[in-house]
């Protein structure tokens, strides 16, 4: 009886391990996320962490100001021009990879003062937004 317990714990041990090694293994691509997400609207609202923390520039008064939108208030953002067919990636390496991290920012950034920027988190294997910054008032 005991070898039989020993046995069946090893087994549930080996199979939960390779479950639990799949499951981790399987991360969403973020160039397939960053597609869906700035030509889907629906898909773009389920991957944000509401309420969604915005830091702009306040020009008039110098300063930075943070707000938080709720998923109601949330603008539709396509991300990337009206073409759609493609965005300027920059690498840290000559194998055009990224390093595996779970974090991702996406920046605008213009010769003049433009910085705008959506930073994403992968969690439990998926991309989601989770801030937003605007330091431009054109955009």
């Amino acid at each position: 009886m005991n070898l039989t317990v020993i046995k069946l714990f090893v087994l549930l041990t080996f199979n939960c391990l390779c479950l639990y090694a799949q499951e981790s293994s399987i991360n969403e691509s973020f160039f397939v996320f960053i597609n869906e997400f700035s030509n889907n609207e629906d898909f773009q609202l389920s991957r944000i962490i509401f309420p969604l923390e915005c830091v702009s520039w306040n020009f008039e008064e110098d300063t930075t100001v943070t707000s938080y939108v709720k998923k109601t208030e949330w603008a539709y953002n396509r991300l990337f021009g009206e073409n759609h067919e493609g965005f300027t990636v920059f690498y840290d390496n000559f194998e055009c990879e990224f390093q595996d991290t779970d974090q991702r920012v996406l920046q605008w950034r213009g010769f003049t003062d433009m910085d705008v920027r959506f930073y994403f988190k992968r969690t439990e294997g998926k991309w989601f937004l989770i801030k937003y910054l605007n330091y431009d008032d054109t955009f």
